[in-house]
């Protein structure tokens, strides 16, 4: 049956009354067998609890047991059925697969037996290399496998050893063939945590600190306690899995519990050879963590240092995953700093180390993401597009899913500077799809939200991004650690806060945001952050009517920014920006980097919409002659004081026209009173 045909039978014919989702999920469950739902519709009928009975519909209901043992397995020949139960335990069949398991030789005349015999098994490809058998079927025959004994082989043992056999056989087997997500799957079937330590210690190889970082942290953590212990290298790579996730803390905390483990490992040669390597790889992995942590703590010059000498060490142990990794680090430091030439640099060193690694795609990945940011930050889009389609590709090949993640939420910050919004909001679900569940600590998920919060200013809510602002506080801090947030964390939200503060017209606010910010920055070197502080305070203070002071902050910023070609960050802040950069021109304040600054602004009409707002021919109720007056001189980049010399009228009597205009716009700010305005022709679309 089809979707709706199994609707029309269960509520039709059988009278159920079904809600549209538990008919879903039993024509899932079922895969349309009609037969199957007719049994299912038979055991709901006159029950009280049909929800329930559905979530635990399986092949175990003694209705389908009666019908598939009678009808379908007892008619088998022996041969059938002992490959049928032997088989049961795997997901996905293929003929070597199936042989390993059984210890037979004609799994693929017994697969192509069952296919021309309609023996509930369903093709995977087109080949028909891969089949896996009904999802009611297997349920049986796996219930019918643990009380079979004589269908088990011989060499297997008894019947619950014989099936633990039959796990450890397809273990190895997928183990061989490379599929170490499968062969981890039947050695947690078969309880064999030793099995899942050997494979787990062979995907993390020297050379091989890769894309399973994800897979590999959830499959130590699965492991008993005195197992874990007893694979000091695995809790080394753990605590990097945690580090790689941005679990800053837990992971600091792995690797403190990793040296307690080397320490105590008892004196001999062995063990000492096995101390003195780890230890070596622990110091490295831990720099480099450190490393990043500096960056982030806006601790630049020890982060550089550090990172560099982490670098060094791996290189001289061949580790190349870590030399990358390292490299990363400098290049995360070198951007904190504003140095976005250097930084570029040593992201395509690290795409260049990719070349030379057996793990090329998580490391090129990365740099792709990394530099795609510098170069939509440079406005080249075009260049960031194509780096970002090929860390998307590496990606989704490899599952990569934490750099996927950040590269979807780069790709988001890209078509919000092309101004597609619509697709901006899109590629930040697909990044939350992405996410690994990781939680509100991550590193990940904070950049994410972050974005998530820029988008929604640039939709016009700020209230939503101060809400975040909040939550992001309490969640960052609710583990009762006493640990301060990384100053990049603290001056994210803070700058965030500001942004919001200006679209509500509270600069004064803003300021009040901001100032604390500067002088740190400044002492630590942090010179991104120092310039977009700068131009954040600038806007303030010419919204407050401090025009001398608002491009003196300018200046500030646009010195710093000038020798690296910072562009987006100032075709962000949007119309009040190309305002103020014209006051500077007028005045000669860095006239050639604020020309091409305005030459930016006006290939991009000068104007990026601060909100999507439909067109409407007239106002319900119109605009006084003052109130047009005010708009226009508003739309000029004038803060309320201008506006009040200009027109020779008090402030609040400007502040008061302000407000007039915003009801009547349907607006709460600047920006977006000047957009809705020109939407509806009540000013010229012209700057």
């Amino acid at each position: 049956f089809t979707a709706e045909e199994a609707s029309a039978f269960l509520n039709g014919v059988m009278g159920l009354n079904l809600h549209p989702e538990d008919i879903a999920a039993l024509e899932a469950r079922t895969e349309g067998w009609i037969a199957g739902l007719h049994m299912a519709a038979l055991s709901m009928q006159g029950r009280q609890d049909v929800q329930a009975f559905v979530k635990a519909f399986t092949g175990s209901h003694h209705y389908i047991l009666e019908y598939l043992i009678e009808e379908v397995l007892s008619r088998q020949p022996e041969p059938v059925q002992r490959f049928l139960l032997q088989t049961s335990i795997l997901d996905r069949l293929c003929a070597p697969l199936c042989d390993a398991v059984t210890g037979g030789r004609d799994s693929a005349d017994m697969l192509e037996r069952l296919r021309r015999d309609n023996l509930f098994i369903i093709p995977l490809d087109d080949e028909r290399h891969w089949h896996r058998y009904h999802h009611l079927f297997g349920d049986l025959l796996r219930k019918r496998l643990g009380q079979s004994p004589s269908f088990i082989p011989p060499a297997c043992g008894g019947d619950r050893e014989g099936v633990i056999e039959l796990h450890r056989r397809a273990s190895r087997w997928h183990e061989e063939n490379g599929l170490l997500e499968q062969a981890v799957t039947h050695a947690r079937a078969a309880g064999d945590y030793e099995r899942i330590a050997g494979i787990a210690e062979q995907a993390t190889g020297a050379s091989q600190l890769d894309a399973r970082l994800t897979a590999l942290l959830r499959w130590v953590e699965a492991l008993p306690k005195d197992v874990q212990r007893a694979h000091p290298r695995l809790q080394i790579y753990r605590a990097w899995a945690l580090f790689m996730n941005g679990h800053l803390e837990a992971a600091q905390q792995a690797l403190g519990e990793c040296r307690q483990v080397l320490e105590s490992l008892p004196p001999s040669p062995e063990n000492d050879a096995l101390r003195h390597a780890l230890t070596r790889l622990l110091d490295t992995i831990d720099m480099i963590a450190r490393g990043f942590m500096c960056s982030l703590d806006h601790k630049i010059e020890e982060a550089i240092r550090v990172c560099s000498q982490a670098r060094d060490v791996a290189l001289e142990d061949g580790h190349v995953f870590l030399v990358a990794q390292a490299t990363e680090g400098l290049a995360l430091a070198h951007y904190h700093q504003g140095r976005l030439r250097a930084s570029a640099q040593f992201c395509q060193q690290v795409i260049d180390l990719a070349a030379q690694s057996t793990v090329q795609a998580p490391l090129a990945a990365a740099g792709y993401v990394e530099l795609a940011g510098i170069h939509t930050e440079w406005n080249d889009l075009d260049a960031a597009t194509g780096l970002l389609n090929k860390a998307l590709a590496l990606c989704r090949e490899w599952g990569i899913v934490q750099t996927l993640n950040e590269a979807y939420t780069a790709q988001s910050r890209l078509l919000q500077a092309k101004g597609d919004i619509t697709s901006a909001w899109k590629v930040l679900g697909k990044a939350r799809e992405a996410s690994s569940t990781e939680g509100d600590h991550s590193m990940v998920n904070f950049r994410l939200a972050a974005q998530q919060a820029h988008l929604n200013l640039q939709a016009g809510e700020p209230d939503k991004a101060m809400r975040w602002v909040e939550e992001a506080k309490v969640a960052l801090t609710s583990d009762g650690s006493g640990v301060p947030l990384p100053a990049a964390f603290v001056e994210t939200l803070q700058t965030t806060l500001a942004r919001a503060y200006l679209a509500q017209d509270r600069a004064k606010e803003a300021l009040a945001v901001l100032e604390p910010l500067l002088a740190p920055a400044q002492a630590a070197g942090g010179f991104l952050r120092v310039i977009e502080i700068c131009a954040l305070k600038a806007l303030a203070l010419h919204a407050v009517g401090d025009t001398p002071a608002a491009l003196a902050a300018l200046e500030r910023s646009l010195t710093l920014a000038e020798p690296e070609g910072y562009v987006r960050m100032y075709l962000n802040e949007g119309l009040p920006m190309a305002h103020l950069l014209r006051k500077a021109a007028s005045r000669n304040t860095g006239s050639n980097y604020v020309g091409k600054l305005l030459a930016s602004f006006e290939s991009e009409k000068a104007c990026p919409s601060a909100l999507p707002l439909p067109c409407s021919s007239a106002l319900l109720e119109p605009l006084t002659p003052r109130e047009l007056d005010v708009l226009h001189l508003i739309s000029q980049g004038l803060s309320n004081q201008e506006i009040a010399e200009r027109l020779v009228i008090a402030l609040n009597t400007v502040k008061r026209h302000t407000s007039s205009i915003y009801s009547k716009l349907g607006v709460k700010s600047r920006t977006q009173a000047i957009t809705r305005a020109r939407e509806m022709s009540v000013i010229p679309l012209t700057c």
